[in-house]
Protein backbone atom coordinates (compact mmCIF):
# COMPACT_ATOMS: atom_id res chain seq x y z
CA UNK A 1 0.00 0.00 0.00
CA UNK A 2 1.27 3.48 -0.90
CA UNK A 3 0.09 6.95 0.11
CA UNK A 4 1.47 10.03 -1.69
CA UNK A 5 1.09 13.75 -1.06
CA UNK A 6 3.06 16.76 -2.27
CA UNK A 7 5.22 16.48 0.86
CA UNK A 8 5.77 12.76 1.37
CA UNK A 9 5.26 9.19 0.22
CA UNK A 10 4.59 6.33 2.65
CA UNK A 11 4.83 2.77 1.41
CA UNK A 12 4.31 -0.56 3.14
CA UNK A 13 6.75 -2.67 1.16
CA UNK A 14 6.13 -6.34 0.40
CA UNK A 15 8.95 -7.28 2.81
CA UNK A 16 7.03 -5.59 5.65
CA UNK A 17 9.16 -2.45 5.97
CA UNK A 18 7.46 0.95 6.10
CA UNK A 19 9.29 3.44 3.86
CA UNK A 20 8.66 7.14 4.51
CA UNK A 21 10.13 9.52 1.94
CA UNK A 22 10.03 13.32 2.28
CA UNK A 23 10.00 15.26 -1.00
CA UNK A 24 12.37 18.14 -1.76
CA UNK A 25 11.61 21.34 0.12
CA UNK A 26 9.15 19.76 2.56
CA UNK A 27 8.68 21.62 5.81
CA UNK A 28 7.58 19.02 8.34
CA UNK A 29 4.99 20.50 10.71
CA UNK A 30 2.82 19.09 13.48
CA UNK A 31 0.02 18.81 10.91
CA UNK A 32 2.30 16.75 8.64
CA UNK A 33 3.11 14.40 11.51
CA UNK A 34 -0.56 14.02 12.44
CA UNK A 35 -1.32 13.10 8.81
CA UNK A 36 1.47 10.54 8.91
CA UNK A 37 0.08 9.02 12.11
CA UNK A 38 -3.24 8.47 10.33
CA UNK A 39 -1.47 6.91 7.35
CA UNK A 40 0.49 4.54 9.62
CA UNK A 41 -2.75 3.46 11.33
CA UNK A 42 -4.31 2.74 7.93
CA UNK A 43 -1.46 0.64 6.56
CA UNK A 44 -0.51 -1.52 9.54
CA UNK A 45 -1.90 -2.88 12.77
CA UNK A 46 1.38 -4.44 13.89
CA UNK A 47 4.78 -2.97 14.75
CA UNK A 48 7.18 -2.81 11.81
CA UNK A 49 10.61 -1.30 11.09
CA UNK A 50 10.62 2.12 9.42
CA UNK A 51 13.13 3.51 6.94
CA UNK A 52 13.15 7.27 6.34
CA UNK A 53 14.58 8.99 3.26
CA UNK A 54 14.40 12.54 2.04
CA UNK A 55 15.31 14.79 -0.82
CA UNK A 56 17.19 18.05 -0.36
CA UNK A 57 16.02 20.94 1.80
CA UNK A 58 13.68 19.01 4.10
CA UNK A 59 13.19 20.86 7.38
CA UNK A 60 11.26 20.27 10.59
CA UNK A 61 9.68 22.94 12.76
CA UNK A 62 10.49 23.20 16.47
CA UNK A 63 6.90 22.26 17.37
CA UNK A 64 7.08 19.25 15.04
CA UNK A 65 10.30 18.10 16.73
CA UNK A 66 8.57 18.21 20.10
CA UNK A 67 5.49 16.46 18.74
CA UNK A 68 7.65 13.77 17.09
CA UNK A 69 8.97 12.82 20.53
CA UNK A 70 5.38 12.27 21.75
CA UNK A 71 4.45 10.51 18.52
CA UNK A 72 7.38 8.12 18.91
CA UNK A 73 5.65 6.53 21.89
CA UNK A 74 2.56 5.53 19.89
CA UNK A 75 3.97 4.79 16.43
CA UNK A 76 3.71 1.20 15.19
CA UNK A 77 7.50 1.04 15.00
CA UNK A 78 10.02 -1.62 15.94
CA UNK A 79 12.88 0.72 15.06
CA UNK A 80 13.96 3.51 12.74
CA UNK A 81 16.59 3.68 10.03
CA UNK A 82 17.43 7.12 8.63
CA UNK A 83 19.23 7.47 5.34
CA UNK A 84 21.70 10.37 5.29
CA UNK A 85 22.95 10.67 1.71
CA UNK A 86 25.71 13.16 2.46
CA UNK A 87 27.80 14.48 5.32
CA UNK A 88 25.50 17.44 5.97
CA UNK A 89 22.45 15.18 6.37
CA UNK A 90 24.43 12.85 8.63
CA UNK A 91 25.57 15.69 10.88
CA UNK A 92 22.02 17.08 11.09
CA UNK A 93 20.58 13.64 11.89
CA UNK A 94 23.16 13.00 14.60
CA UNK A 95 22.56 16.45 16.09
CA UNK A 96 18.77 15.99 16.01
CA UNK A 97 18.89 12.56 17.67
CA UNK A 98 21.38 13.70 20.28
CA UNK A 99 18.74 16.03 21.70
CA UNK A 100 15.63 14.06 20.69
CA UNK A 101 16.34 10.52 21.81
CA UNK A 102 13.88 8.09 20.22
CA UNK A 103 12.13 5.40 22.26
CA UNK A 104 12.87 2.79 19.58
CA UNK A 105 16.23 1.61 18.20
CA UNK A 106 17.75 4.00 15.68
CA UNK A 107 20.39 3.63 12.97
CA UNK A 108 21.72 6.31 10.58
CA UNK A 109 23.06 4.85 7.31
CA UNK A 110 24.54 6.25 4.11
CA UNK A 111 22.28 4.62 1.51
CA UNK A 112 18.82 3.15 1.10
CA UNK A 113 20.29 -0.26 0.24
CA UNK A 114 22.43 -0.21 3.39
CA UNK A 115 19.34 0.62 5.45
CA UNK A 116 17.26 -2.18 3.94
CA UNK A 117 20.13 -4.63 4.51
CA UNK A 118 20.45 -3.48 8.13
CA UNK A 119 16.72 -4.00 8.72
CA UNK A 120 16.76 -7.47 7.14
CA UNK A 121 19.69 -8.47 9.34
CA UNK A 122 18.31 -7.04 12.61
CA UNK A 123 14.53 -7.37 12.59
CA UNK A 124 12.01 -10.12 12.17
CA UNK A 125 9.87 -8.97 9.26
CA UNK A 126 6.19 -9.66 8.71
CA UNK A 127 6.05 -9.87 4.94
CA UNK A 128 2.97 -8.93 2.96
CA UNK A 129 1.11 -11.80 1.29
Amino acid sequence: MTTKTKDYKVELRVDGIIHVHYNAGTKVTVETLKELQQVYAQITTIKRPFIFTGDEFVSITTDARRYAAEMDQTNPSLGHVFVAKNLAQKILAQYYFKFNRPKHPLKVVGSFEEGIHYIHMNYQLHEMV
